[in-house]
């Protein structure tokens, strides 16, 4: 392949072979299982541990494609430490330590009580004081590791394949929710027990968490809506038209899953949307771009409204602090305060929070965690979960504020809908656990890769060089090149076009 086929093609300096294309597939296939098999929260069940063998491989080859790319920068030293760092700390809370070690740390005297009761010498334990549960909350890692470092080895244009995937799936969704709602709360489309029967939750087991991956959706639908304003042709309104029915398919699905995090967050998604089309440096695509996002919000809150609005008004009028999340999060606030600042042990809120509730607080629904990831991460994990978290949130501002510089290519467009997909997962996590499904984790590190890698050059800066190009004078013909000439500047110009969609990590080794 030549470096001008090189150049149209989007390919990179990995070869485009058969392995290159099964590597593709397989990056892809994963995307796909993950999103369609781990939808439930609860760790050790055989999709999980499906998932966790598959990503091992991805892992491993994905590692090997990076190792490859030497010098790395600064944000991906940065991002694998991080990714070094949340994978110890659940290592290390399970290293078994003598009793004069583990008997200090706070929280653990009823377990020196109950040896003692028992006659029994204190043996070596680890810190964490549900072994089991944090090791498989080290296992549940796994996928969305291997999504993060198998999205690195992609190319601009081969995530931009797993974008429209991601749509794809979140279409089908809706659908299978639309199902199930028609099949009432026995619907043999329901794939899980353990679910809320009364709502639609398509392929998981919360509608909290279905609505998650819709609204999640929704500001990557809505960057390829504002790329198809942009392009010329006979089929631009009808892809335009399809985006519009598709975004207005996602508000659907939101409302008639009735998760009240999930609408609230859905409007937040809109005015983002908008906010991707006002970025526009140019007046008249910018005015088309947020028109078109208007329309398609306007279309699917019409949707809503006919369709959803009863199911809606019901989930509105309960109190969510009636539900017992203030409760949950009082008692969780003095387990946490118990444990400071070593914490339980990844993966062991269920044991240890249950020690803590009085008769007053104990409801009636099984308290699985904490409604609040934070809460739960500091009772769990202690101060140095909270500094892992508080490195991941600067690394993260800092990548999402380069991705919101100026750019118009669709690449940039992606990678800025990926950031508000981020935040509004996080958001999500004050008051759910969307993150503690495999899907939803697999999802947000796909969206981290896309921060990550940006485009090397903007594209706003080489269409000033055009214009400047077509004012100036023209010149007179001259001669043609020589053959080597003329291999060399076809060469150049290649290489010129080809910036727009290179990522920052050009001079690593990735592209020849």
């Amino acid at each position: 392949m030549t470096i001008d086929q090189r150049a149209a093609s989007g390919a990179e300096a990995y070869p485009a072979g058969i392995e290159r294309q099964l590597w593709v597939c397989c990056t892809l296939a994963f995307l796909v299982v993950v999103l369609g098999v781990g939808g439930t929260p609860r760790y050790g069940s055989y999709g999980d541990t499906l998932l966790e063998l598959a990503s091992l491989p991805i892992i491993f080859i994905a590692a090997l494609h990076l190792a490859r790319q030497k010098p790395l920068s600064i944000g991906r030293i940065v991002a694998f430490a991080l990714c070094g760092a949340i994978l110890l700390l659940p290592l290390l809370q399970l290293i078994p330590l003598p009793p004069v070690i583990w008997t200090s740390f706070p929280g653990r005297e009823f377990v020196v009580e109950t040896f003692s009761a028992a006659g029994i010498d204190a043996p070596w334990m680890a810190l964490s004081l549900s072994p089991p549960a944090t090791l498989r909350t080290f296992l549940s890692l796994f996928p969305p590791l291997a999504m993060f470092l198998a999205t690195l080895t992609l190319t601009h244009q081969e995530r931009r394949l797993a974008t429209l995937i991601i749509i794809a799936f979140g279409i089908v969704s809706v659908v299978l929710g639309l199902g199930q709602i028609a099949g009432g709360p026995a619907s043999s489309l329901r794939i899980y027990e353990v679910t809320n029967n009364y709502s639609a939750v398509g392929f998981f087991a919360n509608r909290n968490h279905y609505a998650a991956l819709l609204y999640s959706v929704m500001p990557i639908t809505a960057a390829w809506m504002i790329h198809l304003v942009q392009t010329q042709g006979v089929q631009k309104w009808t892809s335009v038209a399809m985006t519009i029915v598709i975004y207005s398919s996602l508000i659907l699905g939101l409302g008639i899953a009735t998760s009240r995090a999930g609408i609230v967050l859905a409007m937040l998604a809109i005015l983002a949307s908008l906010s991707l089309a006002w970025r526009r440096p140019v007046q008249e695509t910018r005015g088309g771009a947020s028109k078109i996002v208007f329309i398609a919000g306007a279309v699917g809150v019409f949707a809503v409204l006919q369709f959803g609005l009863a199911g809606i008004l019901s989930r509105l009028d309960t109190d969510p602090l009636e539900e017992g999340r203030l409760a949950i999060a009082q008692v969780t606030l003095r387990a946490a305060a118990s444990v400071f600042p070593t914490g339980s042990g990844i993966g062991s809120f269920v044991p240890y929070y249950a020690m803590f509730e009085t008769p007053r607080e104990i409801g009636v629904s099984y308290v699985n965690h904490a409604h609040n990831d934070w809460l739960e991460l500091w009772l769990e994990g202690g101060v140095p979960a909270l500094l892992i978290v508080a490195a991941f949130l600067a690394w993260l501002a800092v990548s999402i504020g380069r991705s919101w510089k100026p750019g118009e290519s669709l690449d940039w467009l992606l990678a800025r809908a990926a950031s508000i997909s981020i935040i509004l997962l996080l958001l999500h996590s004050l008051v759910d656990y969307p993150l503690r499904t495999t899907a939803l984790a697999a999802f947000f590190a796909f969206c981290c890769a896309l921060v990550l890698d940006l485009p090397k050059e903007t594209p706003r800066r080489s269409r000033r060089v055009r214009a400047r190009r077509r004012e100036e004078p023209s010149v007179p013909e001259i001669a043609p090149l020589p053959a080597a000439g003329r291999s060399a500047w076809g060469a150049a110009a290649s290489l010129a076009d080809e910036e727009e969609t290179r990522p920052f990590s050009t001079k690593s080794g990735r592209f020849q």
